[in-house]
């Protein structure tokens, strides 16, 4: 059946339909969530643990191998990467994407759980969770107050703000960084403790009993079930001072004669700075499922509202991660209605006719708006890679209706009726019409079964693009021909078959028929040479943004305190406030989070693209790292977190001692490389740790554990386990009692070495049982898959990911690596691997795909093979405007190849498609039959490619937004759509010619 007649004849259900399509459409668009990127389920399951006060060495012992050994036997791992500090053991398991991460959790906690006894009983206990792409924050706020001090602002966010917050719609996590956390600290007497013969465990783990409260069990009274709660009566520090404590020979002491009692401030472990001035500052993170915008709505009405309770406390937002994704948002849909109005533009141009132009018009909303109906069933969201699917398909969209309203026009000009015209013209270009709407999906939709981390962002991709594309379909077949006929007018011209561009382009054809040979030549050679510019192209994953901030990352040596970095900081910042385009710097040591405290990471905000007067970013931090040069002792880096701005390198190997000496060496060569940045390391200088060793006679004879020496050794240092530590309520609000010697008294080994020890027959001096040593210790250790590692982090700076891989290639140190050494490339260098693997699948699929539909649709083996060979034109045009432009190839770059595959197909299949029609009955097309294909069709291929290039404009010349990610698409469709299309109006008449010619017989035996 003639759907396209069909609706014609039957117009009402065709405008219910789309007018039921266009409402449900607009609904579906208003409940969709603005996001950044697309939630996905990252295929890596992180496991945190801690041993207080434990050495990396002895963490790596006593943990980390047990815990990497049970992870090894789990199905489905890629890498293991472990990260162990002092006292923190950090662990990701990276799994395969075939791998169901759910299953792989529980795998792992039972892996976990199988080797749990034979981990230190006083670890704590493994965190194991999903690695969640929204952990990362959105809002960063400062929380100022002349009046308050700095450990009542932290408590004024621990209790008021944090609750407030997690409180809303889409919060997903709360932070503070900087500011203090409050404790009763008793600070032993050592020689009280001598004295008295007890040891400070004694006295913890009294404290702890006589302060907690405890649970006593239920009673019923008066038939009502009642809990039994035992507890202290204390609730302040006086009573603290007061507490009569237990010895071991049955007598008592006051807690204040053998200690110092003091309401104060545990060390703190991060710090903040605004502009200089201490800060302290919380961070806000959304949950999984909810945008970025909608929850920044909902903490910034928190915050209007505490700024209104507390006016005497100013909270100011210092970190925006929200805006670039709002302004992603507005850009698109800016790139969006001007590539629509362009793309209306050109076809007023050719048609110089309104009415056809509406109707031209009307294709492209009523393309896309029913598209998001099947977004939102499909859980898609408003992100970068949807928005940009459709502003990328906009010159696609109206194609398909182009071609209906011009085959309709010229129908019209044989002075037939509108209803005619419009019945006869939908029927005569139906093919054509199905067949490249087809051959676009065909491409589009393998993208959205892509492997590896890039597919699972490309799912909404292919299955966004592929969706319009169909609708577009549907609106030529059922809309378009339905209202021409009502809408378009019967005209009394002859259609202009003849004009002075058409008359020269046919002669130019009629030559390129007479000289076969020579047209194909230049038709091989020109895509040849496509190729040898591709191999000259600069290779990199994603292209660097360009927003309106950067980040300076200041690496002190291993073991640096936070006073240490902060000396670093604050000249850091004096150094940027000098810099004009500087604006301002949010300074942060430490997170909380187990980075370490000889770490800094400054924010530093720079003017917007339009307001820099032509200096890019680049040039920026170019000048800020040249200023931060005369840092001394320190490394400093300057530019994004994330990888796509970074290579990182991976030595690995179970040869520690041969590890460091080939590491130290690599790092020295890979600083010569010209053109790179910054090259730091994890590769650190040994420092010192005591090491007590026992005298296991002396041990033996006085009845002592080593679990004694060790309990008596860490109370008096850093306290006990937080598990084992005791809470003081005080006013609704639960503070630790840390009991430990002084700053003074635990540095001094002599005093440690006189601390009484608990033994069968008393307390023993731990200096007659043991013997203290000073020894090397690493500050840090890293592991990569079961190994001991040392990761390079190359700041790229100017270079490209392929030529800094080239000049890594070329590096001595590299070529002569031994066999106990394994090198690795990680980040962009390992996605850039797998997107090249995945993309040239995708690639491949799509190209049979195509060919799959093509056969189907003109029932046969040859022509099929014409109309692919279009793709080899587009060749030439795509990488010579990236050669021009100065663009890298990357991802986007590749998924503009991917469109063009399936654009390129179009010229051909409209042009094979009226040839066959003009040569009905005939075994073989004449050149005359060729010619005359080419006359009615070179207007119809000129106006959707000038359309589709038009549509394109905006994001080829990224005018809206941030145009590094959205740019090489467009440059990579325009380039390649205008030399496929030139090139296809000449060199497919020649090909079809050379196969027609040859026979369909001969073709299928070929084939065969």
């Amino acid at each position: 059946m003639n759907i396209s007649a069909w609706s014609i004849r039957n117009p009402i259900p065709v405008v219910l339909l789309f007018a039921i399509l266009s409402v449900a459409g607009l609904l579906a668009f208003n409940q969709m969530k603005v996001q950044d990127l697309p939630d996905i389920e990252l295929p890596e399951i992180i496991i945190a643990t801690t041993l207080e006060g434990a050495s990396p060495e002895q963490l790596e012992t006593d943990i980390t191998k047990h815990i990497e050994g049970a992870l090894s036997s789990v199905q489905g791992v890629r890498h293991i990467f472990s990260s162990l500090n002092k006292g923190e053991v950090s662990i990701a398991v990276e799994f395969y994407l075939e791998r169901d991460l759910q299953e792989a959790l529980n795998d792992v906690k039972d892996a976990i759980l199988t080797i749990r006894p034979k981990l230190p009983a006083n670890i704590s206990e493994p965190i194991i969770r999903k690695k969640i792409q929204a952990d990362d924050p959105i809002l960063r706020y400062a929380v100022l107050s002349p009046t308050l001090s700095d450990n009542e602002i932290s408590w004024y966010i621990d209790d008021v703000v944090a609750k407030k917050i997690l409180g809303g719609k889409g919060v997903g996590s709360f932070k503070r960084i900087g500011g203090t956390d409050r404790e009763i600290r008793i600070t032993l007497r050592p020689a009280a403790l001598i004295a008295l013969k007890t040891t400070a465990g004694e006295i913890s783990r009294a404290i702890a009993s006589l302060i907690s409260d405890t649970s006593g069990g239920q009673i019923q009274i008066n038939g009502i079930q009642q809990s039994i709660k035992t507890g202290a009566s204390i609730t302040d520090i006086r009573g603290v001072e007061n507490l009569s404590i237990p010895l071991s020979d049955g007598q008592h002491v006051r807690l204040s004669d053998i200690a110092e009692i003091q309401d104060t401030f545990s060390n703190p472990s991060s710090s903040a700075y605004l502009d200089g001035k201490e800060v302290v500052v919380f961070e806000v993170s959304r949950a999984v499922g909810f945008g970025e915008i909608d929850v920044a709505q909902v903490v910034r009405r928190a915050i209007a509202d505490l700024d209104g309770q507390y006016p005497h406390i100013s909270i100011v937002e210092v970190m925006d991660h929200v805006s670039p994704v709002e302004e992603s948002f507005v850009s698109s849909v800016e790139l969006f209605y001007e590539g629509a109005f362009l793309a209306v533009v050109v076809i007023f141009l050719f048609l110089r006719n309104w009415r056809s132009t509406v109707l031209a018009t009307i294709a492209l909303p009523l393309s896309v708006i029913p598209t998001f109906i099947c977004m939102q069933y499909m859980g898609f969201t408003l992100n970068m890679v949807t928005l940009l699917s459709l502003s990328l398909v906009i010159g696609v969209l109206v194609d398909d209706s182009i071609v209906e309203i011009e085959n309709i026009e010229r129908h019209l000009a044989m002075g037939k009726s509108p209803r005619k015209a419009a019945e006869d013209a939908a029927n005569e270009i139906g093919l054509a019409v199905v067949a490249t709407t087809f051959s676009l999906i065909a491409v589009f939709l393998p993208t959205a079964f892509m492997q590896g981390i890039v597919g699972r962002f490309f799912v909404q991709f292919g299955w966004t693009c592929a969706i319009a594309v169909f609708f577009s379909l549907l609106v030529a077949r059922f809309l378009t021909p339905m209202i021409a006929a009502y809408l378009l007018r019967p005209v009394s011209m002859i259609y202009p078959v003849s004009s002075r561009w058409l008359e020269q382009y046919i002669v130019v054809v009629a030559w390129c028929l007479n000289h076969r040979r020579i047209t194909l030549s230049v038709a091989t050679i020109l895509p040849v040479f496509g190729l040898w510019i591709a191999t000259n192209l600069p290779m990199t994953f994603i292209p660097p943004e360009d927003n309106d901030f950067t980040t300076v990352t200041i690496f002190l040596p291993e073991g640096s305190e936070l006073g240490d970095t902060a000396v670093v900081v604050t000249q850091a910042q004096r150094i940027l406030r000098e810099n004009k385009y500087v604006l301002k710097i949010m300074s942060i040591i430490g997170n909380d989070s187990g980075e370490s405290q000889n770490i800094a990471r400054l924010t530093v905000d720079i003017p917007p693209r339009n307001a820099r007067l032509g200096i890019d970013k680049k040039a920026i931090e170019q000048e800020i790292r040249d200023e931060l040069s005369i840092l001394s002792g320190v490394k400093v880096k300057v530019g994004s977190d994330s990888d796509r701005e970074n290579y990182t390198l991976v030595l690995a190997s179970n040869n520690v001692r041969l590890l460091q000496e080939y590491a130290i060496r690599v790092e020295k060569e890979l600083r010569l490389i010209s053109g790179v940045g910054t090259v730091t390391s994890d590769l650190v200088d040994n420092g010192q740790e005591l090491h007590i060793v026992p005298d296991v006679t002396a041990i033996a004879e006085y009845g002592i554990s080593m679990t004694e020496v060790s309990d008596t050794l860490r109370i008096t240092t850093v306290g006990d386990y937080l598990k084992n530590l005791a809470n003081l309520n005080m006013r609704g609000r639960q503070i630790p009692v840390v009991v430990r010697l002084s700053d003074h008294d635990r540095s001094d080994l002599d005093i440690l070495r006189h601390l009484p020890v608990a033994g069968k027959n008393g307390s023993i001096a731990l200096g007659n049982i043991v013997d203290t040593r000073l020894q090397s210790s690493t500050a840090a250790i890293n592991r990569f898959d079961q190994m001991r590692n040392i990761t390079f982090n190359i700041e790229m700076k100017s270079l490209t990911l392929g030529e800094l891989e080239s000049r890594l290639d070329q590096l001595p140190i590299l070529q002569s690596m031994p066999q106990d050494i394994i090198l690795a490339s990680l980040g962009d260098a390992e996605m850039m691997m797998e997107l090249s693997h995945n993309f040239t699948l995708v690639l491949a699929i799509g190209l049979l795909c195509i060919y799959s539909v093509l056969v189907l649709l003109f029932r046969g083996f040859a022509q099929p093979v014409i109309i692919l060979f279009s793709l080899v034109l587009s060749i030439p045009g795509a990488f010579f405007l990236l050669y021009v432009t100065h663009t890298a190839v990357s991802l986007p770059a590749m998924i503009g190849l991917v469109m063009l595959m399936g654009i390129a197909t179009k010229n051909a299949i409209l042009m094979v498609d009226y040839i066959n029609l003009a040569k009905q009955g005939s075994p073989i097309a004449t050149q005359q039959m060729i010619i005359e294909g080419c006359r009615k069709r070179v207007r119809p291929i000129v106006m959707t490619s000038i359309a589709m290039g038009a549509g394109m404009l905006p994001l080829a010349l990224g005018l809206n937004g941030d145009p590094s990610f959205r740019s090489p698409m467009g440059i990579v469709v325009i380039g390649g759509l205008m030399s496929s299309t030139f090139l296809s109006l000449f060199v497919i008449p020649v090909v079809f010619s050379y196969v027609d010619s040859i026979g369909k017989t001969k073709i299928v035996s070929l084939m065969q």
